[in-house]
């Protein structure tokens, strides 16, 4: 009993006992079991898969950097069109709180009605058949006014194929659809100028 007790029972407890620990969170859990049989494959194979959850979450917290410091909007949906996540900028063109639950906010939650059809009709669709899309829609800001922007959708799939979720950048570009319209405004005037216009 002794000798079965040092043999496999401890190490098992001791694997039990780690994997638990990891489970809640202690990614510094101690797995190593010293033995070379299988207990001790099996206790390197949960190392491992340790190790590559500290890598994926110090990636995860890296975009989520990235992501929270951009002044684009970024939110991530489902198929479904539930939003699952948006960042602050975004929050704060949509006039949604830092803080506020996600619960039951969707994509046409966003955009008026016109954009929320080229979305779902020719963007979302675009961006499964060719991994992404880019087009021009528009936001319902705070102020419950619309204002144009510049959106890109990405497609990301299971191993399968199968679309698990998409990704959504979007700018605003008031400013520059503002300068847009002043240059086809001066370039109408000079077209019907009187006078000989050029410019050096």
């Amino acid at each position: 009993n002794l000798i079965l007790s040092k043999v496999v029972l401890n190490p098992i407890l001791h694997l039990r006992d780690a994997t638990r620990s990891i489970a809640r969170g202690n990614l510094s859990e101690d797995i190593h079991i010293p033995s070379k049989d299988e207990l001790g494959n099996l206790a390197e194979s949960f190392e491992d898969m340790r190790d590559a959850i500290k890598t994926n979450i110090a990636d995860l917290k890296r975009l989520t950097t990235i992501m929270e410091s951009t002044s684009d909007l970024v939110f991530i949906s489902k198929p479904d069109e539930r939003i699952i996540y948006m960042n602050s900028a975004g929050r704060k063109m949509v006039g949604w709180g830092e803080h506020e639950s996600l619960d039951g906010k969707s994509i046409p939650d966003v955009h008026p009605p016109w954009a929320v059809d080229k979305v779902k009709h020719i963007g979302i669709p675009a961006a499964v058949a060719n991994g992404t899309w880019e087009g021009e829609t528009a936001l319902i800001g705070a102020d419950g006014q619309e204002f144009p922007v510049s959106q890109v959708i990405m497609s990301h799939k299971s191993a399968a194929g199968e679309t698990e979720y998409l990704s959504t950048i979007i700018r605003d570009i008031t400013e520059r659809k503002h300068l847009e319209d002043s240059l086809r405004l001066t370039q109408f005037t000079l077209d019907r100028a009187p006078d000989a216009v050029f410019w050096v």
